[in-house]
């Protein structure tokens, strides 16, 4: 009601932060009087399409609640002082609607829309439930056509969970790269003797050592000559 108020430009007059024009002093002029004659008529006609616009609004039952209200605002208070407080009985029902609604195949959107209010709904009544439990019985009211859906939400969770579990269990300062990992299992495999095995079998049979200029050429060197991209000497290859 307070939205549909808002849209209208009702809501300032309701609540009174658009406060009516005062009466002018008899001896101000006419052409003042008449300005001002005309800002309090259209004062009183917004009241009163807010007066017509919340009673029409509310069930009959309840507008009774409100007839003898004189001003929008009268009538908003008087309404709020009855029925501004969710009762239990108003409690049980929303939780028993969004419990136990069934989701349909043909337009999903609305009931699922409708469950949605019913938490909200339970939310402004201090009564929290868990999102975790939210999406839980969401996902218990969809129909069988939607069961793959649900599945692979679950399936989508669950990974996602694992995920943030072992990179909070990573190490502070440890590097994503596995070959810039220290684990254990890497660090026995870069022993000495197998980076020299590793060696050995990359290199070429010739006595000369071949050392890389750039990517596009390669130039043979002598025994004891120094390598251009090294700062030691070159030996040959045993």
């Amino acid at each position: 009601m307070r939205a549909w108020l808002r849209s209208k430009g009702l809501w300032q007059i309701t609540n009174r932060n658009e406060k009516k024009f005062p009466e002018l002093d008899p001896s101000a002029s006419s052409a003042a009087h008449e300005a001002n004659y005309k800002q309090r008529m259209d004062w009183d006609n917004k009241d009163d399409q807010a007066y017509g616009t919340i009673l029409l609004r509310v069930n009959p039952s309840v507008a009774v609640v409100a007839n003898s209200s004189l001003t929008a605002k009268a009538v908003w208070e008087a309404l709020h002082a009855a029925f501004g407080t969710t009762g239990p009985s108003a409690i049980f029902a929303d939780f028993k609607n969004a419990i136990s609604k069934k989701i349909s195949a043909a337009n999903p959107t609305i009931d699922i829309m409708e469950m949605y209010e019913s938490f909200q709904r339970l939310t402004a009544a201090t009564i929290v439930i868990p999102e975790v439990v939210q999406a839980m019985i969401l996902l218990n009211a969809m129909p069988k056509e939607y069961d793959g859906v649900a599945q692979t939400t679950l399936q989508t969770t669950e990974q996602s969970k694992h995920h943030s579990a072992s990179t909070d269990r990573s190490p502070k300062g440890s590097s994503p790269n596995p070959l810039c990992s220290t684990s254990p299992r890497r660090e026995s495999q870069l022993t000495p003797a197998n980076v020299q095995r590793h060696r050995s079998s990359q290199a070429p049979p010739s006595e000369a050592h071949q050392c890389t200029k750039s990517t596009s050429r390669l130039e043979t060197l002598s025994p004891t000559s120094t390598c251009p991209n090294r700062r030691t000497t070159c030996a040959p290859l045993k």
